[in-house]
């Protein structure tokens, strides 16, 4: 808790009472007092713990009456762990409680001590050291109490003498402005009527608090000597009347008279109850129980009327006094249990900033004590003198405005209080959380100004008149503990519990709906407004009415509920409602190992109409229903039944991604468009996953988007999915596959050959493609373009895609065809030649040069690898024979250079035909 602010004329600022206490009287000349951060953020004091040791172990250690023991009767391992760490002093937690120390030790609160050492050692490999110990149960840090910030200053005294309203029950001067207790709208044009505690009837009709009654204030030190105060303290008439310095009760506290101050510092006396410098112990007391009908500033909620025999009595167990002090918050809720309390009030914790997100055991089993033990005598029952057995512990929720685990109020046994301001709201820095039990009037000066706050009693070393104002939910815990008090006042006898207790308490609201009045916060306050004197009703085993006519509205993925409030005999209206689905059906037998939600049906008036939605349902699928009324008792009406189905919900299309791989270039990026369409109108969105690096997206309108895809990614073959989603969650999905590939412009890989064609044939065909590399053939276009179309020409001029062509030959002769592929971005250009002959089948196409000086060649049919040349003279005498091999364009070459000038006929003979032709050597 943060923030609890008391505001006065003067604007004296006070110092801030810290979480951490000084002991110099525990520590001795090398120990230096301060506090340690632990991980995950826990402020813990430094050169302290907390251990629980083993039965076997404490049979050993042997306390001594104060309760502290020698280190060397521990067990070897315990002792020379503390000697490790520099142990200078060990005690128990929980001193011996004389006729209690046998519950105490049944209950195993005997077997905690606190360990004091050497400050300088690093307080986690401590813990480490002492939890591996066998004869060690629990080790843990001693975290630091929050005790919030205050600014203080006097309240006029003036304003004191005035009288209060004439229609008050009582006639405390400032009882007017205690709107918490009684708000008529008046005092303030922002508050709102009936924003209070509701207590003045309860005052009238029931009890205003009787002594018998003892609550605990376990917090900054009452001021015992206030005016307003006094007649209403717990006195130990032993004590009171025994011999200063003594235990004269045996109850192992010494001259605890009005209760015990367990702040550690060198100058405390236990015995001594202090007003803590904020004056919160006594401002919280004051709104438990100040004295009423005094003709005394204010009034106080269990403060009795006047009489001797009237009121509730505090008991201060004070563990807060000055800045940086601190007491032990366990060892005083043992000490009220133990002392005739019966109900604990206790505005502190520990702050956000301690991060302490588990109660510590060592608390938790002192909680645990009180809950059980209070009201109880030695052996456990209900003592003839108590109006309870066992006790109640009531916690501020805390004052950081967050929703998060605020321990001790956090624990599921006790009860937890937010604050509201005077207009239903939730308080400005209320914590809220599911596991708030109930909220209660604490003020929002921040808001409202200084009479918005609290008014109670303060220490008039702090305020002169002795009242002030303050805020906070340690001002609404008192407030819940005070109406705690009326209610054991009233209830209170054998038989009476603590269970039964509470039970009232966060069953009794004001008939307004918390949660549609803070609809921030629903489900987050707790269960209503405390009412004090609904508190007072009876439980006549009258169950509400059973809900009727249940409205169903589907939409697709919820469905909204409808009904009307339901009448209870005994309770006028029902206070909640248990609302169960199932998508199958609901009877009254199955509704047992259901699960419900439950709403919050306080303040509606019979035949108010209710909803409820639930949200997050399968769309076209039927659902069943049941609602249940339920009175602040628990007793439940038949349940009702109705069944609804949602809507078909039709996912968004995706139409236009590319069915085909799209490829992208290493320089170059590639855009696509897609349109996502929602058959039922729906608002969608849509995203990609998958292999997204360097790809984005822009919606160009209500349906289109377009893909850019940048290559970044190194080379190789990728894929996203592109997912479209309604407001209602359906979804669907579409892949589209890309690759992104290495620029590589189109490259001859396999030359042309040149090729011969006979007039005789058909034309030629030639797969331009499968010559060139390049990096995306897709885009490529090819031409070809014969230099003598007399001779052959290429059909198409233009190749296709895939860059085929075809060669129709003419007339004999030569031709050049020139290929040309470009990408867009380079082109390649090649030739190769075209001869044509008259027939493809001949052995012999040609003989060159003629006349012929040195090798004459011979163009052969492509099937010949060899050939005869015979050369005879015009008279046909044989001049020359040979067998002559192809080189690779198919030629056959025979020297001619030793031959004479002249005419001669040549003969060519291969195995496919012979050729004759004459011809001149020079």
């Amino acid at each position: 808790m943060k923030k609890n602010i008391l505001y006065l004329a003067l604007a004296l600022a006070l110092p801030i009472i810290s979480s951490c206490s000084s002991s110099d009287d525990l520590r001795d000349s090398y120990s230096e007092t301060r506090t340690v951060s632990l991980p995950g953020g826990i402020q813990a004091l430094a050169g302290r713990m907390h251990i629980k040791v083993s039965p076997e172990a404490v049979r050993k250690m042997k306390p001594g009456t104060s309760g502290v023991i020698s280190m060397q009767s521990a067990p070897t391992r315990l002792s020379r762990a503390m000697n490790d760490i520099g142990t200078y002093r060990i005690e128990r937690l929980f001193a011996p409680a004389g006729q209690f120390e046998e519950r105490s030790i049944a209950f195993g609160l005997d077997r905690w001590f606190t360990i004091h050492f050497d400050s300088r050692q690093d307080l986690t490999a401590a813990l480490k050291k002492f939890q591996s110990l066998d004869e060690v149960q629990v080790a843990e840090e001693v975290a630091c109490l929050s005790f919030p910030e205050t600014t203080t200053a006097a309240m006029p005294a003036e304003p004191l003498k005035a009288k209060g309203p004439a229609s008050a029950p009582f006639n405390d001067p400032q009882i007017g402005a205690q709107w918490h207790y009684k708000n008529d709208g008046s005092i303030d044009s922002r508050s709102r009527a009936g924003s209070d505690c509701n207590v003045w009837p309860v005052w009238k009709d029931y009890t205003t608090g009787k002594p018998n009654v003892i609550v605990a204030i376990i917090d900054g030190g009452i001021d015992v000597t206030h005016e307003d105060l006094k007649d209403n303290l717990h006195v130990n008439t032993a004590e009171l009347n025994g011999t200063q310095g003594v235990d004269d009760d045996g109850n192992g506290f010494v001259d605890d008279v009005y209760g015990y101050n367990f702040v550690e510092a060198s100058d405390v006396v236990g015995g001594k109850i202090e007003p803590d410098d904020a004056g919160h112990g006594t401002h919280v007391a004051g709104t438990v129980a100040a004295r009423n009908n005094n003709g005394l500033g204010v009034a106080g909620i269990a403060g009795g009327d006047g009489s001797t025999n009237s009121g509730v009595r505090l008991l201060s167990c004070q563990i807060f006094r000055k800045s940086k002090e601190e007491g032990s918050a366990e060892a005083a809720i043992k000490y009220a249990a133990d002392n005739g309390a019966v109900i604990a009030q206790c505005s502190w914790g520990y702050a956000s900033k301690e991060n302490v997100k588990e109660l510590p055991k060592s608390l938790k089993e002192a909680i645990d004590y009180f809950i059980t033990f209070a009201g109880c005598d030695a052996h456990g029952a209900q003592r003839s003198d108590s109006p309870m057995k066992g006790g109640v512990m009531i916690f501020a929720a805390g004052n950081e405005n967050m929703n998060f685990k605020e321990f001790p109020a956090a624990y599921e046994k006790v009860i937890s209080v937010a604050s509201t301001a005077w207009n239903f709201q939730k308080a400005s820095y209320s914590n809220y959380a599911d596991w708030v039990s109930i909220s209660a009037p604490g003020g929002d000066q921040d808001a409202f100004g200084l009479k918005a706050g609290v008014l109670s009693t303060m220490p008039k070393k702090i305020a002169s008149s002795g009242y002030g104002y303050m805020q906070g939910t340690s001002m609404a815990c008192p407030h819940v503990s005070g109406i705690a008090g009326l209610v054991v006042s009233y209830f209170g006898k054998q038989g009476f519990t603590a269970d039964m207790l509470k039970e009232r308490i966060v069953s009794s609201f004001l008939p307004y709906n918390i949660d549609e009045l803070n609809p921030s916060y629903k489900g987050k306050l707790g269960t209503g407004f405390i009412d004090a004197y609904a508190a007072f009703a009876q439980d006549q085993g009258i169950a509400p009415q059973k809900v009727e006519n249940i409205e169903i509205s589907p939409s697709y993925s919820s469905v909204s509920l409808k009904w009307k409030a339901v009448s209870d005999a005994d309770d006028k209206t029902a206070a909640f409602y248990n609302i169960y689905i199932s998508d199958a059906p609901i009877t009254t037998a199955s509704l047992a190992s259901m699960e419900a939600q439950r709403v919050n049906g306080i303040g509606y008036s019979v035949g108010g109409t209710i909803n409820h939605n639930f949200e997050y349902l399968r769309d076209n699928t039927n659902y069943y229903f049941a609602i249940v009324a339920i009175d602040r008792w628990g007793h439940e009406s038949p349940a009702a039944f109705a069944e609804g189905k949602t809507k078909l919900n039709h996912a968004p299309s995706i139409e236009g991604t590319p069915a085909e791989t799209v490829t992208v270039g290493s320089d170059a990026k590639k855009s696509f468009e897609f349109t996502i369409q929602d058959a039922d109108g729906h608002e969608w969105t849509y995203a990609l996953r998958g292999d997204t690096r360097g790809v984005s997206t822009r919606k160009i309108d209500e349906k289109k988007v377009e893909v850019t895809i940048w290559p970044i990614l190194s080379a190789g073959d990728y894929e996203f999915t592109v997912v479209a989603t309604d407001e209602y969650g359906a979804r669907s999905e579409k892949k589209v596959k890309f690759r992104i590939v290495k620029y590589v412009p189109p490259t001859l890989i396999e030359p042309f050959n040149d090729i011969i064609l006979g007039m005789d044939m058909q034309n030629h065909v030639v797969k331009v493609s499968t010559h060139y590399n390049m990096s995306n053939p897709a885009v490529a276009s090819y031409s070809a373009v014969s230099s003598n179309p007399a001779v052959a020409v290429v059909e198409p001029s233009a190749a296709s895609g895939g860059g085929t062509f075809s060669i129709r030959a003419l007339s004999k002769g030569t031709s050049r065809i020139t290929v040309s592929v470009t990408d867009g971005q380079n082109t390649s250009q090649n030739s190769f030649q075209v001869r044509v002959v008259q027939h493809e089948s001949d052995p012999v196409y040609m003989i060159y040069p003629i006349p012929v000086q040195t090798n004459l060649n011979a163009l052969l049919n492509s099937r010949l690898k060899q050939a005869e040349f015979v050369i005879n003279s015009q008279t046909g005498e044989e001049v020359m024979r040979a067998r002559v091999k192809t080189n690779n364009k198919n030629v056959a070459t025979i020297d001619l250079s030793r031959l004479s000038p002249g005419t001669y006929r040549l003969s060519v003979n291969t195995e496919i035909g012979n050729y004759k032709q004459v011809f001149i050597k020079r």
